[in-house]
């Protein structure tokens, strides 16, 4: 699956949509330095944060989603 650019409702964090394991998961779209495990050793990749773990929820913020008059 080629990565789709999108943009969340909720947060309004624009973000790129991926398939993991057949199943589509949003992740940032700036990639990162990642430690990774395998076979008890750590190792150094650059990889993207599903967007789950660094959302800031901004639904419930006072005049979100409200139009300007």
């Amino acid at each position: 699956m080629k990565a789709e650019r999108c943009m969340i409702a909720s947060c309004g964090a624009h973000v790129l949509v991926v398939e993991v394991d057949g199943k589509p998961v949003a992740v940032n779209p700036a990639s990162v330095e990642v430690l990774v495990e395998a076979d008890g050793e750590y190792h150094k990749t650059t990889g993207y944060l599903p967007h789950t773990y660094t959302c800031v929820d901004i639904s419930q913020r006072p005049g979100r989603g409200l139009l300007p008059k």
